[in-house]
C-alpha cells in the first residue's frame, strides 16, 4: 500500500488506418496532383481574365502548376502507407480446386507409397508440390508468394 496508482479515463476514439496498394497509392497521388494542377489553372485563368497584363505569363504559370501537381502526386504516393496485395480472379474457387488437385495427387501417390508417419506424408506432399508448382503458386491458403498484378495482367493470364 505504499505505492498508489491513479487512473484517468480517456474518451474512446476509433482509429482507422487506411492502407493502400501501390497502384491505389499511385492513383490517389495522381488524383490529388491533377486537382492541384486544375485548381491552379482555374485560378490562373481567372487572374488573366481580371488582369490582361498576365496573359503572356500564362504558359509559365501552367508550367509551374504542372510541376506543383507532379510534386503533390509524388508526395502523396510516398506519404500514404502501402502494403503488398494479391489480386486474383475468384481466389476461393481456385484455392479449393488446387487443394482438391493436391489431395487427389497425394491419394494417388499413397496407393503406391503408403506414408506410415507424418514426416513421410509431408515429404510426399513436398515432392508433389515441387513437381506441380502451379498448385501452391497462386493459393493464398497455402501461403504462396505475394505479387501485385494489374487488371491488364490478370486478363492476359
Amino acid at each position: 500500500m505504499t505505492e498508489d496508482v491513479e487512473l484517468q479515463w480517456a474518451p474512446f476514439a476509433e482509429i482507422r488506418r487506411e492502407n493502400y496498394s501501390y497502384q491505389g497509392a499511385c492513383i490517389s497521388g495522381l488524383n490529388y496532383g491533377a486537382s492541384v494542377f486544375v485548381a491552379g489553372l482555374l485560378l490562373a485563368a481567372i487572374a488573366v481574365a481580371i488582369k490582361r497584363a498576365l496573359r503572356p505569363h500564362l504558359k509559365l504559370m501552367a508550367g509551374w502548376l504542372a510541376i506543383a501537381g507532379t510534386i503533390t502526386a509524388v508526395f502523396i504516393f510516398v506519404a500514404v502507407p502501402k502494403v503488398d496485395v494479391r489480386l486474383t480472379r475468384r481466389p476461393v474457387m481456385f484455392s479449393i480446386l488446387n487443394l482438391r488437385d493436391l489431395a487427389d495427387l497425394f491419394a494417388n501417390d499413397s496407393l503406391t507409397n503408403r506414408a506410415s508417419s507424418i514426416v513421410e506424408a509431408r515429404a510426399a506432399l513436398k515432392k508433389i508440390q515441387n513437381s506441380n508448382p502451379k498448385l501452391v503458386e497462386e493459393n493464398p491458403l497455402l501461403g504462396g508468394p505475394v505479387r501485385e498484378k494489374t487488371r491488364r495482367q490478370l486478363r492476359a493470364a
